[in-house]
C-alpha cells in the first residue's frame, strides 16, 4: 500500500485471494486495498473473511467495525465487532488503540449505550489525551445529560489535527452543532466555516451555517453561504 498504486494493488489482491483461499494475509491485503479505494462492500466480505481465518487479526476486526460503523450504518451491528475487539488479548499491541476506543464509544452512543461510550472514551483519552473523536463524544454525552459547563468545556479544550480532510470537516461540523445548542452562536459559526474550510464540498455545514444566519437575521451571510 505504500507506493500508492491501490488501483493495481486492489486487481493484485484479487488474484491473491483466488490462489491462496485459506490464507488470513491474502484476505486482510485485499481488504485492506479495496477500503483505499473505497470499495466498501468488499473490503467488508474480505476483511470478515480474513478474521475468521486467522482470529488474532485485531487491525482487519478494526477495519470491519469500522465500515459497519462508518460505512453501513449500523451502529449495533459495530457495536458487537468492537466488543470483540476490545476484548481480544492482543488489543494491546494494536497500533490504533485510542481510535479503536474512540470509534467503539461512538458505537455506543449511537446504540443507546451512553454509560458504555463514555467509559471508553474515557479509555480513549488515557490513551491520547488529545484525541478529537473521544472529546467530541464525551461532549456529545455530556451535553445530553445537561451538564453544560463539561460539554463546553470539552470542547473549548479540542485541538484540531487531522491528515485527512473529510474527517476534519465532520469534526468541526458536530462541535459547531453543539455549539449552536449551547447558544454560542459565533463559535459555532466559526467551527461550521471551518468544516467548509476543510470539505467545500459537504453540504451539511454549509446548511447548519446558513440556519444559524438566518436564524440571526443575516441575510446576505446566507446568501454568501448557500
Amino acid at each position: 500500500l505504500g507506493n500508492g498504486d491501490y488501483v493495481g494493488l486492489e486487481s493484485e489482491t484479487r488474484l491473491l485471494v483466488q490462489r491462496l483461499p485459506n490464507e488470513g494475509e491474502s484476505f486482510a491485503l485485499r481488504a485492506e486495498s479495496c477500503a483505499a479505494t473505497a470499495r466498501w462492500k468488499q473490503a467488508r466480505k474480505a476483511a470478515d473473511r480474513a478474521v475468521m481465518i486467522d482470529a488474532w487479526r485485531t487491525e482487519t476486526l478494526h477495519l470491519a467495525a469500522a465500515i459497519s460503523l462508518r460505512i453501513e450504518h449500523r451502529p449495533k451491528e459495530a457495536l458487537t465487532l468492537f466488543e470483540t475487539l476490545i476484548a481480544h488479548p492482543r488489543l494491546d499491541r494494536a497500533s490504533s488503540r485510542a481510535s479503536i476506543f474512540a470509534q467503539a464509544a461512538d458505537a455506543a452512543r449511537q446504540a443507546g449505550r451512553q454509560r458504555l461510550a463514555g467509559r471508553w472514551a474515557d479509555e480513549a483519552l488515557r490513551t491520547d489525551k488529545h484525541h478529537v473523536g473521544a472529546k467530541l463524544i464525551k461532549a456529545s454525552i455530556h451535553l445530553s445529560e445537561a451538564d453544560l459547563p463539561e460539554a463546553k468545556s470539552l470542547l473549548r479544550s479540542i485541538e484540531y489535527a487531522a491528515d485527512d480532510q473529510q474527517d476534519l470537516a465532520w469534526s468541526h461540523l458536530w462541535a459547531g452543532r453543539m455549539y449552536l445548542a449551547l447558544g454560542l452562536q459565533r463559535t459555532a459559526r466559526t467551527e461550521l466555516e471551518s468544516a467548509i474550510e476543510a470539505d467545500p464540498l459537504l453540504l451539511a455545514p454549509r446548511r447548519e451555517l446558513a440556519g444559524a444566519q438566518l436564524e440571526t437575521g443575516d441575510l446576505e451571510g446566507v446568501v454568501s453561504t448557500v
